[in-house]
């Protein structure tokens, strides 16, 4: 751990025959020092890269969205991280900022999310960004392994009071998190086949595992 203003090097600029004063390299920020390029009487070049000081209670994730997504993103955004060293954990993250120019070879713009719970995390961890580009509230929805295509149309098999199944035909909106938003075909509160469609037509009994 170093702060602002400590030195983190020494460098001797002198060669034979001259002698200079030595010269200090200060830490510009203060935080934990994650990497270190040079060595004990290494000889340094000018513009050297050195080493490496991350301010780890404030750690940023960098991602790129399509330029196509741009309007939807803002200071009210939010993402989900889920990273590869810890696979059951998602954490919450809050929009920090944009960059101001699109990559034109992929059509892509940085934008900038700080996680909400930093425990445990360090620089150069691989994460997976599930960014919210719209959010509903109080909508009908089902799994979306509950809805099949049938004959074109995309469609769920209800349960009704007696135990047999009836084909609805759906019209859904949003898709995200396994889960179909629906517009019309099926209302709320009713129960849906989510596995076992094979074999399944108007009128076949099932029985409800819970």
């Amino acid at each position: 751990r170093v702060e602002q203003g400590d030195i983190i090097f020494t460098i001797d600029p002198s060669v034979p025959g001259q002698e200079y004063a030595l010269h200090h390299v200060k830490s510009s920020i203060s935080g934990t020092i994650t990497e270190v390029t040079a060595q004990e009487h290494d000889r340094i070049s000018p513009q050297q890269y050195l080493a490496q000081i991350s301010d780890l209670d404030n750690l940023k994730l960098h991602t790129r969205i399509p330029e196509y997504f741009l309007e939807q993103i803002g200071e009210r955004s939010k993402a989900y991280l889920r990273f590869e060293a810890f696979p059951n954990r998602v954490v919450d993250a809050r929009f920090h900022e944009r960059d101001y120019r699109i990559i034109p070879a992929t059509r892509m713009i940085g934008v900038t999310f700080e996680p909400l719970d930093q425990q445990d995390l360090i620089p150069g961890m691989f994460a997976r960004v599930s960014v919210v580009l719209q959010s509903l509230e109080s909508v009908t929805a089902v799994p979306e392994t509950s809805a099949v295509l049938y004959q074109g149309d995309r469609t769920v098999f209800v349960i009704n009071g007696d135990g047999t199944v009836s084909r609805r035909i759906i019209e859904t909106g949003l898709e995200t998190g396994g889960f179909v938003e629906i517009l019309s075909g099926v209302e709320a509160g009713e129960l849906v086949v989510t596995a076992g469609h094979s074999g399944l037509t108007e009128g076949t009994e099932v029985r409800v595992i819970d």
